[in-house]
């Protein structure tokens, strides 16, 4: 799926759940997001309306669609382990756990890296994403993002109590 569909997508998915188990009154006392899930938390917390939300997500969709590809891969090591092996082309796009980090980057930077990984004995796995998301590569996209996220009104967070 393109990005431009995908984040969309996500957004959608994942703020349809959460309205469902509100609608069972499971209540947050908090809310927090990574990526498009920060999105998420900034519409079910009324930081910004859901038409505002999906309207940036879109355009957030289409900026990263423009982009150069690259990849993306979970491996099974701590940052603190992984970090030395790293190449300066190479970002830390999350820390997931203990022992489990995603590494994004160009295509050749990537795939280089997994077969050091590999030669080494350490279990990666690549994703299936069209671009090196939370690295470097997406730095285009920041004030084009930005312009649109000054458009939008944002508001005090509020959390909701009433039924869907």
């Amino acid at each position: 799926m393109s990005t431009v569909a995908a984040q969309p997508a996500i957004f959608s998915v994942e703020y349809a759940l959460a309205r469902l188990w509100m609608s069972w009154g499971i209540r947050p006392t908090g809310m927090i997001g990574h990526s498009v899930g920060e999105f998420v938390a900034a519409a079910l917390s009324g930081v910004m309306s859901l038409k505002d939300a999906l309207t940036v997500v879109a355009a957030r969709g289409r900026l990263m669609q423009d982009l150069p590809g690259g990849a993306m891969m979970a491996v099974r090591l701590a940052e603190t382990e992984l970090l030395p092996l790293m190449t300066p082309e190479l970002a830390m796009a999350a820390v997931n756990g203990p022992a489990l980090c995603v590494v994004a980057g160009p295509y050749a930077a990537v795939d280089a890296f997994e077969t050091l990984l590999t030669a080494r004995n350490v279990v990666t796995r690549r994703l299936h994403t069209s671009h090196a998301f939370h690295s470097a590569m997406v730095d285009p996209v920041i004030e084009p993002l930005r312009r649109e996220l000054q458009r939008v009104e944002s508001r005090r967070r509020r959390f909701p109590t009433s039924p869907v």
